[in-house]
């Protein structure tokens, strides 16, 4: 038995029924399981396996470090969102979101700023991923808008410090941009039923759009870890 369009059977007999639904509504249809959208749920795993090498690679770089737990809470969170198709874990979904391009905006203004003091960038950051979140629990469809605008305006401040020549190696820059948009595009053709085949739970749109992520974000890792902040060890491998 299975239902479509991210809502449950009215009578309320499959595991995650009792669940506020989740706004986004993908290609894979949901079955009355525990794990409602496999294709969805299982292909999250990369973001964890992505957010664990981080981790493990950042020894005395705690913004590196932040970047991995990212990683894997967001991993962790899409999981279950996709599992359950209920708000409360899209809700995680987009925290794990958040917390990656605000990490990404928060870094490049001060960058761009020249205030590399560690300590008002976790201050920053801590900042704009709460404000995003507070307005996602008040607007609950603005989730995936706030984390593109995000995303562009920390793009746009890279634009503007290559513009004035700031000594930076942009090869992972460039691969992160490349991934990211090929996912944009595949996660578009998912969501509007383009390219969509709803009783299809191996391979999907969305799917692709997890693993291409994931990528992506060690395509950051590695560009970030150029960087070294005050208070900042030797110890972080690139």
């Amino acid at each position: 038995m299975s239902t479509h369009l991210n809502t449950w059977m009215p009578h309320g007999d499959c595991p995650w029924s009792n669940f506020s639904p989740a706004t986004a509504v993908f290609c894979e249809e949901n079955l009355c399981s525990w794990i409602a959208q496999p294709s969805n749920t299982w292909s999250n795993l990369p973001f964890v396996v992505a957010g664990i090498m981080i981790v493990r690679a950042s020894k005395g770089r705690p913004l590196l470090k932040l970047l991995g737990h990212s990683a894997w809470i967001l991993g962790l969170g899409s999981f279950m969102f996709h599992a359950s198709a209920s708000f409360v874990f899209e809700a995680w979904d987009l925290l794990g979101m958040f917390m990656i391009s605000g990490l990404m905006l928060s870094f490049n203004i001060s960058r761009y700023s020249a205030n590399q003091s560690l300590r008002k960038l976790i201050g920053l950051f801590i900042g704009m991923t709460a404000l995003a979140f507070v307005m996602l629990l008040n607007f609950r469809s603005i989730g995936i808008a706030l984390f593109a605008i995000q995303i562009a305006l920390a793009l746009h401040l890279e634009i503007l410090m290559d513009l004035r020549e700031d000594p930076v190696d942009f090869k992972y820059a460039k691969y992160f941009i490349v991934a990211f948009v090929l996912a944009f595009t595949i996660w578009n053709l998912d969501i509007h039923g383009i390219v969509c085949d709803p009783k299809n739970h191996l391979v999907t749109g969305h799917a692709i759009w997890h693993l291409l992520n994931a990528v992506a974000i060690w395509f950051i890792y590695r560009f970030y870890a150029q960087f070294r902040l005050a208070g900042e060890s030797d110890g972080g491998q690139a």
